[in-house]
C-alpha cells in the first residue's frame, strides 16, 4: 500500500517545525528497505531530557513551562504527530542525537 501523502507531509512538517524552532543545525537521514521507511531527524538544539521523552507526546504537555511563554504553540505538535503516524502504521521515538540535541526517529511500514 502507498503511504497517505497528506498524513506523511503533516508528520514531517510538525517534526521539522520543532527542530527549526530549537536548533541551528538539522540533519535528515532516510533509509528505505523492504520492511520500513525510516526517517531520522537530528538537531543540535537543547534536546529533551530522558525522563520527559514519553511525556512530550501527551496533549498540551510542555517540558519547561516558562521557556515557551512567548512562542505561539498549541502544545499539540508531537501528540498529533504520534496520532497521525498510527493511522499509517508508523511510530515515533525520541533519542539523543549525535549532534548534541534531539533525534526524532519515524518508522513507517513499507508494504
Amino acid at each position: 500500500s502507498i503511504v497517505n501523502a497528506n498524513i506523511f507531509n503533516r508528520v514531517i512538517i510538525n517534526v521539522l517545525n520543532n527542530s527549526i524552532l530549537y536548533a541551528d543545525y538539522i540533519k535528515i537521514l532516510i533509509e528505505i528497505n523492504s520492511q520500513l521507511i525510516i526517517i531520522s531527524i537530528h538537531d543540535n538544539g537543547p534536546g529533551i531530557p530522558d525522563q520527559e521523552k514519553e511525556s512530550v507526546f501527551k496533549p498540551f504537555y510542555r517540558i519547561d513551562k516558562s521557556r515557551n511563554q512567548n512562542k505561539i504553540n498549541s502544545g499539540l505538535g508531537l501528540s498529533i504527530t504520534k496520532s497521525l503516524l498510527s493511522q499509517i502504521n508508523g511510530i515515533i521515538n525520541l533519542k539523543d542525537s549525535f549532534l548534541g540535541g534531539l533525534e526524532v526517529r519515524i518508522e513507517i511500514e513499507n508494504k
